[in-house]
């Protein structure tokens, strides 16, 4: 009997090896957890740093329109006709987006996007200006028109960051986007 018992101590670990084990699992689950944490705040500053851009953006908008007889720009190269208000090209894209900044005359992209149905739009005459969505996330060149990008999240959900006509900005989800109005 005695071998069998010098077996089963040889392979059971120690009281002190386990003490490690148990300090060593409990250091990588909180590493695991500060990870987590940390990417969900870079994503937090990505998010509200894109959103920052984006109200630069919307109040070149608004001064555009008090210039030009409170009408939005046309929506074809609204983000060059607006450049004048606001001329640094970091602005025009998100920090997550990886595209250079060209800042030559014609050639600059953006991440952002109008809504088409805001081009030409007169301000005043928009009914609730604090629910017309004007400009959100979404990937053109030039300004223009496209879909939304829905490439910030919160709390896991995708959203995508917008401006509204009275000059308000917000982080929506999919389904406030859907729900949002788009037409004056």
């Amino acid at each position: 009997m005695r071998g069998v018992d010098s077996d089963r101590d040889a392979v059971r670990p120690s009281r002190k090896q386990r003490a490690w084990l148990v300090v060593a699992l409990v250091v990588v689950a909180r590493v695991v957890l500060l990870s987590h944490t940390l990417r969900a705040a870079a994503e937090n500053q990505w998010r509200d740093m894109c959103l920052s851009n984006l109200k630069c953006r919307q109040l070149a908008m608004l001064q555009y329109a008090a210039d030009h007889d409170d009408h939005f720009p046309p929506t074809a190269l609204w983000a060059l006709d607006i450049i004048v208000y606001h001329g640094a090209p970091t602005v025009y894209l998100c920090p997550q987006d990886q595209r250079p900044v060209k800042p030559k005359s014609g050639e600059l992209d953006t991440s952002y996007t109008m809504n088409a149905s805001c081009g030409g739009l007169s301000v005043g005459g928009v009914g609730e200006p604090a629910a017309l969505i004007v400009l959100f996330d979404g990937l053109t060149a030039l300004g223009g028109v496209g879909d939304a990008d829905f490439r910030h999240r919160k709390n896991r959900a995708p959203g995508a960051n917008v401006t509204f006509a009275d000059g308000h900005c917000s982080w929506l989800d999919r389904e406030g986007f859907a729900k949002a109005r788009v037409l004056p």
